[in-house]
């Protein structure tokens, strides 16, 4: 009698277990000695000053750090879910590529705005991340005429989504980052336009360069990110 077990690794899965494991450190560092600024900082949290030091892995880092418990699966169901579209719509790679690009996207709009405001910005989350696979789904029904199928949702579908988080942003007290969502929503919508989901009859060279070309600049900036934050942390650690 032959049993087979089979485990599938997709992009979703992945990104899931490093969020993951990375709150889970955060949680167990949070429950043993507390954050401070600096401890916030080497797990790769967003800090303005830090940032405009020269610490560029934390426009990808933030994107996969969260400290508290309901912040955490709250982002995660929602990536679950949203992910599970954009999975069976586009694929693992794709998912990937938004995931990291689209994350870039929203923790720069947030630091750029932090800076015109002369605000020394701290945030985390994979939130920018989930706006951007949301919007990735906006872009692909905004070019739905350049595809042989459309996405089996609309516009409409989507919108109602969108707006209700950005209005829970501007309650007091929630301390959600609007412009960090804005970032990766407004990123993903133009990768979504770029990018074509899998019903798409035919792709032409272009297209296939550019999907190739974006995943690997996804994969060596998250790569470089993760590398520079183990370096860095290594290196102020053992000071």
């Amino acid at each position: 009698m032959n049993i087979e077990i089979k485990i599938q690794f997709s992009a979703l899965n992945l990104l899931i277990l490093l969020n993951l494991v990375i709150f889970v450190i955060a949680f167990l560092l949070n429950s043993s000695v507390g954050f401070d600024n600096n401890l916030f900082y080497l797990m790769g949290g967003q800090v303005t000053s830090r940032i405009t030091a020269g610490s560029l892995w934390l426009l990808v880092t933030a994107n996969f750090f969260h400290i508290e418990l309901l912040h955490f699966v709250f982002n995660i169901i929602s990536l679950y879910r949203i992910g599970q579209l954009v999975e069976y719509y586009y694929d693992s790679k794709k998912l990937f590529t938004v995931y990291v690009l689209g994350g870039v996207g929203g923790v720069l709009l947030s630091y750029l705005t932090s800076l015109i405001f002369h605000q020394n910005v701290f945030s985390l989350g994979a939130s920018a991340s989930i706006f951007a696979l949301v919007g990735m789904l906006l872009g692909g029904t905004f070019r739905r005429n350049r595809f042989g199928r459309d996405l089996p949702f609309s516009t409409t579908d989507l919108l109602p989504f969108v707006l209700i988080a950005f209005v829970f942003g501007f309650m007091p007290g929630l301390n959600i980052n609007n412009w960090a969502h804005l970032g990766g929503l407004l990123t993903g919508i133009i990768l979504g336009l770029v990018i074509p989901n899998s019903l798409t009859r035919s792709t032409n060279n272009f297209e296939n360069y550019t999907i190739k070309f974006l995943f690997w600049i996804s994969m060596i900036i998250f790569i470089l990110s993760y590398g520079a934050l183990i370096f860095n942390a290594y290196n102020l650690l053992i000071k």
